[in-house]
C-alpha cells in the first residue's frame, strides 16, 4: 500500500495578469492529482495535495508571461497620442476618446512600477489617484515599461479582460520641472 506525503505549496500570482493569470494557475495546480485544498489570496495561490511518497517532489510551473501587460502591448496595435494640453485628466480624455472613437471598450491603464503619471495627476489636478485603480479602469503596473509612459488598453466587448486587448494607445507623459520654491 502507497504512503502518502503531504505537500504544501505557495505560488505567486503577479496581479498584473489579473483574473486570467490565477484562472490559469489554478488550472495548473487542480491538474495536479489529490489536491485537498486550495485558498485564494492576492497575488498568491496556496494548495494542499498528498503526493505518494515514491513521487518526485516537482514544481508546478505556469507560464504567465504572455498575460503580463507589456506581453499582450506587444502583441496588438499600439498607437501613440499626442497630448493636446499639459494636463493629465486632459490627457486622460484623449486616450478614452481615442478607443470610442475606434469602437473600443477601455480595459485597463498600464505603466511602470513607478509610473510618473500619478505625480503628474496631483500636479496639473490636484487629485490624488489610488494606484491600483483609476478613472473606473485597473492601473498595471509592468516592469517593462517606461515610467514616462501611459498606456490605456481597449477591447471589443465591455467586459473584456487584459488579454483580449486589441488596440494600445500610448501617451506620454511631459517632463516634469521641479518648481522654485
Amino acid at each position: 500500500m502507497p504512503q502518502y506525503v503531504e505537500e504544501k505549496k505557495e505560488l505567486e500570482v503577479p496581479v498584473a495578469t489579473g483574473i486570467p493569470g490565477f484562472l490559469k494557475v489554478l488550472t495548473g495546480i487542480l491538474e495536479r492529482p489529490r489536491v485537498q485544498k486550495v485558498t485564494i489570496e492576492k497575488g498568491k495561490i496556496t494548495y494542499l495535495r498528498y503526493r505518494r511518497e515514491d513521487e518526485p517532489d516537482q514544481e508546478l510551473e505556469v507560464e504567465l508571461t504572455t498575460l503580463m501587460p507589456a506581453a499582450v502591448i506587444r502583441n496588438s496595435l499600439l498607437e501613440e497620442v499626442s497630448l493636446l494640453a499639459d494636463n493629465a485628466a486632459i490627457g486622460v480624455s484623449q486616450l478614452f476618446a481615442k478607443a470610442h472613437m475606434d469602437g473600443l471598450n477601455p480595459v485597463a491603464l498600464v505603466g511602470s512600477m513607478n509610473s510618473l503619471f500619478f505625480v503628474w495627476h496631483v500636479r496639473t489636478t490636484k487629485v490624488v489617484l489610488a494606484k491600483d485603480e483609476c478613472y473606473g479602469l485597473p492601473f498595471l503596473p509592468d516592469k517593462d515599461i517606461p515610467d514616462e509612459t501611459l498606456i490605456l488598453c481597449a477591447a471589443y466587448s465591455k467586459r473584456a479582460m487584459l488579454p483580449d486587448t486589441a488596440r494600445c494607445y500610448k501617451m506620454t507623459i511631459p517632463l516634469m520641472r521641479k518648481t522654485k520654491t
